[in-house]
């Protein structure tokens, strides 16, 4: 449209918008800087060309603005209104954006940074997922497509005019590669899918992937995929060509990256990304693992499988499950305040951090009232935070890695920097009692957008007790308005959901989770906090949470050790009750997984609950970590670092994400991942018995006892030395690496420092002797660990680990048959394909009692099984681990370890 013709077109917009200047033109519409004179706020007005305008016709375009006008999403570009002149020309307006497009970026730069090229990109496959989701396919992805504010956000635009486009050109007899009648390109031909050019009608969310993996090689490479001096040239490319790697044009993009971007980019639909959400969390999982770089493999063969433990200084022996599964499953108060239905439909291929997605951290608010009521405080933090988890397009910070800002001096941005995120809500609590026995809570929450320090939203929130459940709702209502999160039906119902209608049953269940989180791993507060628990649900037999929360108190007071059957009985009880009230509640399915692979030894139906908590919880660092686990126990390797890494996205100070994904790069064999990963984790919380335990590791994976023994002996002077000694003899499976004078020290300790163990103090002893040589002590403490083993496997029958250990120790007596009985009902208990860890790591036990009977070739057979499995046993520790002295020399052993690769 000539400028002449300005006045004409204000004309026919009469007084509803105040054109003030030409903001660009192209082949199909021009765009002005206009002004919303009703709310006086500047806006994009695009003008479609005239011969466009009657390809379309005004019903069509009436219908296809309507559906776009529908997507509210952060980065889509909505649309603001549309109508058509008296003579027939077809506009709509949109918010108007200080700064650029991609192209002018891309013509400015080249290549951008590797950074900014996929926060780009993820917040478009966000973008491009959300529309998916609601039926819209974009159809013309490419830079012009794409705007970038001042801000460093990426907004697309133009969302489903391309689809209006295409839909009346194939109306009015359009030609192949997207042209209409008019010779108006619908698409452009570097960015369209091998699809698209061909001519296709039935396009569906895989076109946009390829498109949106088009403009990502262009940002990293400095130019599209395939390129030719014509358009006929550049898709007779994509229809015959495979996509070159990026990695020629930019040698810095890790493997990983390239082949995100290659599977993006295949010329067969089927063979791509399924969705835009999984190209944006495949390409956020490859970024995270491209930035972590070496430090040492965790673990290679923990004496008790871990993975999460407490940071404590004793550690109770778990029955049958490993320390991953049992500690992964030892909830934070805070985790019970899901109480929600359903969100988005989810499934685990929505899980993490949502590519595109608003980060957020809620912050422990601050409580004005008394000191006793800050369980209170915590309390409204913990239900507003679950609240917002529940929210398409939002990612929300865990409350382990919130938690750690608890009366924090840092900055907004400082906070910001450490966590990934872009906002903070914080805010104050007051609990006013009346002397009339009324009380009301008052909430200040503020909403701080880190960038500049200043509050997007605040307010106050002055109400009796008995409405705090609406008020929490209000705040992470208006939460999600400022933020200009989409709110689906299924998030507002998680929003306005309440637990339950008894105010003080309520009160009870905040005080058990309070105790829980701060009362210590005591048994005697486990029962506090069970007694508060039935002190809720007998006020209101309906209040779900609280029958999880006690059922999760009943389970992990079992697993650290109580040899009480009727505890079990009770996780087993409370925990269906949890489920059969609210079928929909994800931390019932936790629970209920806890009971089913922990107590029950039933991992398939234990792996079902997962995949239901996490299908209700996509967006739960937990419930990633939960799902990680099973599918390390199970082997998937892949998946559960997938896994890992949207959990330390959603909760990255959680040491223990990181120690699990250090474990898990380490079983794939990805060793400097690995060492990376593991380093964070100790930066988070150097003192640690498990990264200490892991610093061992790495030194006895490479043949260095000496570094091994000086890491020991400085765990042992910095605290709690006997607690320290025990730790490592028993969980650690690191009692053969004490030298002389620790080795003294351990056979001094009492059955108190084996957290009253009198099985596993007598094994420890026996084990110690029998590296020693000293055959009679030896039998003496194995016959009293045969004795009491037998005891505790009346309570515990189906503990796999306590069988493994009464094995040794029969064959520590030289009880031949009996040993290698038990040996392998320890190791059938529990295979690999069980169980990955510990499968492998019951067979090494059965080596072993093969190994004190004398049976060197069964030895080996087990061994070699073991040994098979990669980087669970390293050839440097065997040579050096004094259980494998027999062997020294043996043939079969030594082709193994020379054809075992060194690790470095």
């Amino acid at each position: 449209m000539a400028d002449s013709n300005q006045d004409q077109l204000q004309a026919a917009l009469g007084t509803t918008y105040v054109i003030e200047r030409e903001l660009g033109r192209g082949g199909m519409a021009t765009v002005y800087l206009a002004r919303d004179a009703k709310l006086q706020r500047p806006v994009a007005l695009k003008v479609l060309q005239q011969d466009l305008a009657a390809t379309l016709g005004p019903e069509r375009f009436r219908r296809e603005i309507a559906t776009v006008a529908q997507l509210q999403h952060p980065h889509i570009l909505g649309v603001h209104d549309s109508g058509e002149t008296a003579d027939g020309l077809l506009w709509f307006t949109m918010p108007y954006i200080e700064g650029e497009t991609l192209r002018d970026r891309l013509r400015r730069e080249h290549q951008l940074p590797l950074d900014d090229a996929l926060r780009i990109t993820r917040e478009i496959a966000g973008a491009l997922d959300y529309a998916h989701d609601a039926g819209v396919i974009h159809r013309d992805i490419k830079p012009e497509n794409i705007l970038l504010t001042k801000r460093g956000d990426a907004l697309l635009a133009d969302f489903g005019i391309a689809r209006a486009l295409a839909d009346g050109a194939s109306a009015t007899g359009g030609q192949s590669i997207g042209l209409t009648m008019t010779g108006l390109a619908v698409g452009t031909p570097q960015y369209m899918s091998p699809e698209q050019a061909s001519g296709e009608r039935s396009l569906d969310a895989r076109s946009d992937v390829y498109a949106l993996g088009a403009v990502c090689y262009e940002m990293l490479a400095g130019e599209p995929p395939f390129s030719g001096p014509s358009q006929q040239a550049v898709v007779a490319k994509m229809l015959t060509q495979v996509a070159p790697s990026v990695r020629v044009l930019r040698p810095g993009v890790s493997a990983a990256l390239d082949a995100v971007i290659a599977r993006a980019l295949a010329r067969t639909p089927a063979d791509r990304w399924p969705s835009a959400g999984e190209f944006g969390r495949a390409m956020a999982a490859a970024e995270q693992a491209s930035h972590v770089s070496a430090a040492a493999p965790p673990p290679a063969v923990p004496r008790r499988p871990s993975g999460g433990a407490p940071n404590v200084a004793k550690k109770r022996k778990l029955p049958v499950a490993s320390l991953t599964l049992a500690l992964g499953f030892l909830i934070g108060a805070g985790l019970l305040f899901a109480w929600r239905a359903k969100v988005n439909g989810g499934g685990a291929s929505d899980a993490g951090s949502a590519p595109g997605a608003v980060r957020l951290a809620v912050l422990p608010f601050e409580n004005l009232g008394d000191t006793a009521d800050a369980y209170f405080a915590d309390g409204v933090t913990d239900a507003v935070r679950g609240k917002l988890t529940g929210v398409p397009g939002l990612a929300v910070i865990g409350s382990t890695s919130s938690g750690a800002y608890r009366h924090t001096t840092k900055t907004p941005q400082q906070i910001g920097d450490e966590l990934g995120v872009r906002y903070l809500l914080i805010g104050k609590v007051r609990w006013v009692k009346e002397a009339n026995g009324t009380s009301k809570v008052q909430v200040s929450p503020e909403l701080v957008d880190v960038r500049s320090a200043t509050d997007t939203w605040a307010g106050a929130f002055n109400a009796p007790i008995t409405d705090v459940f609406q008020v929490q709702a209000d705040i992470a209502d208006k939460v999600a308005q400022k933020l200009q999160v989409a709110l689906t039906p299924a998030a507002q119902q998680t929003i306005a959901e309440k637990p339950t209608k008894d105010v003080v049953a309520y009160d009870a269940f905040l005080r058990a989770q309070r105790l829980e989180k701060e009362g210590g791993p005591q048994a005697s507060v486990k029962r506090q906090a069970i007694a508060l628990y039935r002190e809720a649900v007998g006020r209101d037999s309906t209040f779900a949470v609280a029958w999880a929360g006690m059922a999760r108190a009943y389970a992990n007071l079992y697993l650290s050790g109580a040899t009480d059957q009727n505890l079990a009985d009770s996780a087993d009880v409370i925990s269906a009750r949890a489920l059969a009230l609210a079928p929909g509640l994800a931390i019932a399915h936790r629970v209920r997984a806890i009971y089913l692979a922990g107590i029950l030894n039933d991992r398939g139906k234990a792996f079902t609950e997962t995949q239901a908590a996490l299908a209700l919880e996509p967006h739960s660092a937990f419930a990633l970590s939960g799902m990680a686990a099973e599918e390390a126990r199970a082997g998937r390797w892949d998946e559960a670092i997938a896994h890992d890494l949207q959990a330390v996205q959603l909760d990255p100070r959680n040491e223990n994400s990181w120690r699990s994904l250090s474990v898990d790069y380490y079983r794939s064999g990805r060793l400097s991942e690995s060492k990376s990963a593991l380093a964070r984790s100790a930066a988070i919380a150097p003192n640690r018995l498990d990264a200490v335990e892991a610093e061992i590791t790495r030194a006895l994976a490479v043949g260095d006892l000496p570094g091994a023994r000086a890491i020991a002996a400085r765990l042992i002077q910095a605290g709690d030395s006997a607690g320290s000694v025990a730790y490592l003899s028993t969980y650690g499976d690191f009692g053969w690496i004490f030298d002389s004078a620790q080795t003294k020290y351990m056979l001094t300790l009492g059955v108190a420092d084996f957290d009253n163990d009198r099985a596993q103090l007598a094994f420890s002893r026996a084990e110690q002797y029998w590296w020693m040589h000293d055959k009679e002590r030896t039998r003496i403490w194995a016959d009293t660990a045969r004795i009491e083993y037998a005891k505790q496997l009346k309570d515990f029958p189906k503990d796999a680990q306590r069988v493994a250990d009464l094995a040794i120790s029969l064959a520590f007596l030289g009880r031949h048959d009996e040993a290698i009985a038990e040996g392998k009902r320890a190791a059938s208990m529990i295979t690999p394909s069980d169980d990955a860890t510990l499968g492998p790591y019951l067979i090494y036990q059965l080596a072993r009692v093969y190994l004190a009977l004398g049976e060197k070739d069964a030895a080996m057979d087990e061994l070699e099984k073991v040994m098979a499995v990669p980087y669970y046993m390293p050839p440097a520790w065997v040579r050096i681990n004094p259980d494998f002295a027999p062997l020294k020399g043996n043939p079969r052993l030594e082709k193994i370890l020379a054809g075992a690769k060194a690790l470095s």
